[in-house]
């Protein structure tokens, strides 16, 4: 017995919700595409179960015939309810994460706006706009008492300190200026390079110019006469080298310059500035002291020239004066005449030995009185023709210098011991 399977007889007895039941011939090529696919898997297996998309899944059962061979395909489609739930619960829980996080976070960035940011913020631009403006007096706030507040109190209490040392910083640099332009000599400070940084008014007005015009525009060392310009330039080189004694190391130095046509002369003290290598330089103009000074030189050259010639003339005079006792004593017989005239011979030669020291000397206000003496008592022993075999002279003498007043007492004091010593300590 048999009946057919009409898609009648199919709904009799196969009744699930959201499912359908179909059935195709085995190997029937006009069957749907995903039981001709079936078909491999079924000649193995009896079921098989596959997803056939997002909405729904199907099985697959192989029926046989009374034969045993297959015979036809048994399909059973449903719905993919309880996986679609599945995602949905998923998603919405996901989506309640997300905006529970979001919200969250708004809260929190609230929070930190309201109790940080903000606070943070105020206290930032408040900081900013003291530093714009440069106002130190001004203060920040922030309002309430945690670590921020104690950062505002900690940046109070700094600017106030900044603002105690800048006003420090501008008394003494108000101070320092005013000795700077009212020091009485012209002052300026100049770069590693010698390239003019600082003036004061008293070196503008020696050049005329205005501080525009000098600052950063003129060099110290192009200012100087040409034949001195190396000579500055190694007198500041050598003295920024560390390994250089200081002892050798001129601060202070003559410079000429060349102002509107005119050669000046000024005398130059610098120091180098304490951590750089900035130049401080004093200049005092000795202009007129230079022209003075070498007047005086002229006029004291020609001075001594006459003090020579006044003391070759009276050495001259002198010599005179003695030769002429000389001849005056040639005419007497009488011995004890003849002494006296030799005496005052020796007197005379003494102060005219004198006289011609001064002349020969570099120096015509002292006489060496070492070699004074040595010739004064050579010319005495001289004189009395002294047999040298019989009496000899010790001299332990030092260098000293005497006027001339002196030194004419002392040698007429020398002459009359030596004299005496001659005439009276060696009777034969």
């Amino acid at each position: 017995m048999g009946r057919y399977l009409t898609s009648e007889e199919l709904k009799g007895f196969f009744n699930i919700p959201n499912s359908t039941l179909s059935i195709g011939e085995y190997n029937n090529i006009n069957n749907a595409p995903d039981m001709v696919k079936a078909q491999n898997t079924l000649s193995d297996n009896n079921i098989m179960v596959k997803v056939l998309g997002w909405n729904s899944v199907a099985a697959y059962f192989l029926v046989k015939d009374i034969y045993g061979n297959p015979a036809l395909i048994l399909k059973s489609e449903m719905a993919r309810t309880l996986y679609n739930s599945y995602f949905n619960i998923v998603f919405y829980f996901i989506l309640s994460i997300i905006l529970v996080g979001l919200l969250f976070m708004g809260l929190v960035l609230y929070y930190l706006d309201r109790n940080l940011l903000n606070r943070l913020d105020r206290l930032v631009n408040d900081i900013r706009n003291i530093g714009l403006n440069g106002d130190l007096g001004r203060y920040v706030f922030v309002s309430g008492n945690d670590e921020l507040s104690d950062l505002a109190f900690s940046i109070n209490n700094t600017f106030q300190a900044l603002e105690k040392s800048e006003r420090k910083l501008e008394d003494s640099e108000e101070k320092y200026r005013s000795i700077f332009e009212n020091t009485g000599t012209a002052m300026i400070i100049a770069d590693e390079n010698m390239l003019i940084t600082f003036v004061n008014r008293t070196f503008q007005n020696i050049l005329n110019k205005e501080e525009d015009e000098i600052v950063g525009k003129l060099n110290w060392v192009e200012l100087v006469v040409p034949d001195e310009r190396e000579k500055i330039k190694f007198y500041h080189k050598i003295d920024g080298k560390k390994d250089v004694d200081s002892a050798i190391i001129p601060k202070t130095y003559e410079v000429q310059i060349m102002v509107n046509g005119d050669l000046k002369v000024f005398f130059a003290t610098f120091e180098f500035i304490p951590g750089t290598m900035n130049s401080l330089i004093s200049l005092i103009d000795i202009t007129e002291l230079k022209r003075t000074e070498s007047l005086l030189k002229s006029s004291l050259k020609e001075k001594e020239l006459l003090l020579r010639e006044i003391h070759h003339r009276v050495k001259n005079s002198l010599q005179i004066i003695s030769s002429l006792l000389s001849l005056q004593a040639s005419e007497f017989d009488d011995n004890l005449i003849i002494e006296k005239y030799k005496e005052s011979e020796n007197r005379i030669h003494t102060i005219a030995l004198i006289h011609e020291n001064l002349y020969e000397s570099t120096d015509i206000s002292n006489i060496n009185l070492k070699n004074y003496l040595e010739i004064l008592i050579e010319d005495i022993m001289c004189s009395y023709n002294v047999n040298r075999d019989m009496i000899k002279t010790i001299l332990d003498l030092k260098d000293y210098k005497l006027g001339i007043e002196t030194a004419i007492l002392l040698g007429l004091i020398i002459n009359e011991l030596v004299s005496n010593a001659i005439k009276h300590a060696f009777k034969h």
